[in-house]
């Protein structure tokens, strides 16, 4: 569950440029199939992002007017669950720049300030869907939920590696949020809210 939203003056990007930002930055933040992804939760990830571009007729840096004459300045706001927001932030402001610098406004943005990033937290049951407050938790289990109801592990996984359980992950023991055993099984979890939902679960279940 996440909103984009990148602001520059009108006339900056053509279409094939925002369609391309967009392609760049849902890749490198899902990720790619067969790379340790449950298909099925990275379709209901991206099904649940959302890029917006907003184009100003007239905008200011101090008291200069932004014209032609100067590179394009992106502002860029990234809206998150507040849970996700320490986790994520560091690598949502590394591949928006990235995709920017790669398809608008080269290897000044990592050189100059024409790129800002700000990652907000939305407080916890200040997103609504379907009509209701949800929590982070409440949205992992809406992304997880077609892996949770048939789920599929993988047969073979990389030495050094667990499966995550609620989302279909294959993950780094190195680079896992938690790691958990249950009935001689152990497992690792890509995100805390996935550790998380699991706990829940098991203990319902027990």
């Amino acid at each position: 569950m996440m909103l984009v939203e990148v602001h520059t003056r009108a006339g900056v990007l053509t279409a094939g440029q925002r369609a391309e930002i967009n392609r760049r930055f849902i890749q490198s933040t899902t990720g790619d199939d067969g790379e340790g992804h449950a298909p099925e939760t990275l379709r209901e990830a991206r099904r649940w992002m959302r890029l917006v571009f907003h184009e100003a007729a007239d905008s200011f840096v101090g008291e200069e007017r932004e014209s032609g004459d100067v590179p394009p300045r992106f502002l860029v706001r990234v809206s998150v669950p507040g849970a996700w927001r320490k986790d994520t932030a560091g690598h949502l402001i590394k591949e928006m720049t990235r995709a920017l610098a790669e398809v608008a406004c080269g290897d000044r943005a990592f050189e100059q300030p024409d790129v800002w990033v700000h990652v907000l937290g939305v407080p916890e049951g200040g997103i609504g869907v379907f009509g209701t407050p949800m929590g982070a938790e409440d949205l992992v289990r809406l992304l997880t939920r077609a892996h949770r109801e048939s789920p599929r592990r993988p047969e073979r996984m990389p030495e050094g590696s667990g499966y995550d359980p609620v989302c279909g992950m294959v993950v780094p023991l190195r680079h896992a949020a938690a790691v958990a055993e249950h009935d001689g099984e152990t497992y690792a979890f890509c995100s805390k809210g996935c550790h998380h939902v699991f706990t829940e679960d098991t203990v319902s279940a027990d």
